[in-house]
């Protein structure tokens, strides 16, 4: 039979948890607000009932109105070029590129996620051969932020090393399952015969001397 003693409840050691502190209150995605810009010219598409803004910072937006959903706005953005325009010594970041995250104004990825907790905001890059590309959404009310979140992503990137950390640690362990396919490996010979060893052709990149090629998933 055992007893448990109020002295002996006090003698035990409790544990000591602080209080939150709340250190992203008045954190901000960008640090200086952005010189305004102008529209320049402004026409109507009758016919695809959108219209055509001309900024003075060179972008051309088009905007087009429905009733699909009016608690979300659909964005989309492109520019021109892409992994083409790099050469061939990029070709390990180019092929990692969409799937690296990154902070903004100094914040980690999960800080920034904190600041916009309660909105409703969706923000993602990638590249193709072609075109760098934007892609989001957002719900009106959250317009601001997600405009200065854009911004952000264009002007103010922090590296976040230990999101980097993880994405690499996973992309090994993906590349030494790979391994075990050899299906994917003939494949992936064929086409490293085939298209030259050429990234543009075929999505193909070196990483540490270890080819990757990302269209047929082979590693070797």
């Amino acid at each position: 039979m055992h007893c448990t003693t109020a002295a002996s409840l006090e003698m035990s050691d409790e544990p000591k948890i602080s209080p939150y502190v709340d250190d992203l209150k008045d954190a901000k995605l960008i640090s200086e607000e952005p010189v305004p810009g102008k529209v320049k010219s402004q026409t109507s598409n009758i016919v695809l009932g959108h219209k055509k803004l001309s900024l003075s910072n060179g972008a051309t937006v088009l905007l087009k109105h429905t009733e699909i959903d009016k608690s979300q706005v659909l964005f989309k953005a492109y520019g021109e070029a892409g992994w083409t325009m790099y050469s061939d010594e990029d070709d390990a970041n180019i092929n990692l590129f969409n799937s690296i995250s990154f902070g903004n104004n100094g914040h980690s990825v999960s800080n920034v996620n904190k600041i916009l907790a309660g909105k409703r905001i969706n923000l993602s890059h990638s590249i193709s051969q072609r075109a760098f590309t934007f892609t989001g959404s957002f719900n009106p009310n959250d317009t601001e932020a997600f405009m200065q979140l854009l911004y952000a992503d264009f002007t103010n990137q922090s590296n976040d090393e230990n999101e980097f950390r993880n994405l690499i640690d996973e992309t090994k362990i993906s590349l030494t399952n790979r391994r075990n396919v050899p299906e994917r490996m003939s494949q992936g010979r064929v086409i490293d015969i085939m298209t030259f060893n050429s990234y543009s052709l075929q999505n193909y990149s070196f990483w540490k001397g270890t080819r990757i090629i990302g269209s047929s998933d082979c590693f070797r």
